[in-house]
């Protein structure tokens, strides 16, 4: 199997991939500038440009799946989730390509919600820091759920370097602030890759 890797050269990026070589599949790393990697069997690095739609083409090549581990924070516009679904979207249509897993912060919020009066608070405020980056979030989930692909979103909280892989997914949103490790999104990111639970959801990821 082969998997494309959209943001590999960010944090999390670069734990999918070495967990997905570790499963033994074929990835193709897309960084958007700074290559972090050393040769590996089974793995090959594209720089590319999220917003030109021929060098997403090309990293889309010979896929089946693909997974944005993409970011808006630290960006100028702050659109770069939606952004990239709406040239990914199409692209993987004509290409085939069916299965795709984005990860997104736990404050967005998608139409398949019912949240609590906490959860509108905890929307609210993220809206005043970052109203950019949360809308950026919900316009992406909107995307994937118009899409028709076999899509998962999982939703993280803040994320720690602790070194703990284990993790819940559930349909509930969070009450109140929560971290979760790097490796357990990365972990739970990978796992989507074969598991269908959550096709056309978009889970949020607990401590377990």
């Amino acid at each position: 199997m082969q998997v494309t890797i959209f943001g590999a050269g960010g944090h999390i990026g670069q734990l999918v991939t070495q967990l997905c070589l570790a499963k033994g599949y074929i990835v193709v790393a897309v960084v958007h500038k700074n290559n972090p990697f050393s040769e590996a069997a089974g793995l090959r690095v594209l720089t590319a440009d999220i917003y030109d739609r021929a060098s997403v083409n090309t990293a889309l090549q010979g896929s089946d799946v693909v997974i944005s581990t993409l970011g808006s924070w630290h960006t100028p516009e702050q659109n770069v989730l939606s952004s990239a679904m709406a040239i990914l979207i199409p692209a993987m249509k004509t290409l085939g390509i069916q299965r795709i897993i984005t990860v997104t912060g736990a404050a967005a919020l998608w139409s398949g919600d019912q949240p609590k009066w906490y959860n509108k608070i905890d929307h609210l405020m993220l809206g005043l820091i970052a109203p950019k980056v949360l809308r950026d979030g919900e316009a992406h989930l909107k995307l994937l759920a118009a899409s028709e692909l076999d899509w998962t979103s999982i939703r993280s909280p803040v994320m720690t370097n602790k070194q703990v892989s284990v993790y819940v997914l559930r349909s509930q949103l969070p009450l109140g602030m929560k971290f979760i490790p790097r490796l357990a999104v990365a972990t739970s990111i990978v796992d989507q890759i074969e598991r269908r639970d959550f096709v056309a959801q978009a889970p949020v990821i607990y401590q377990r």
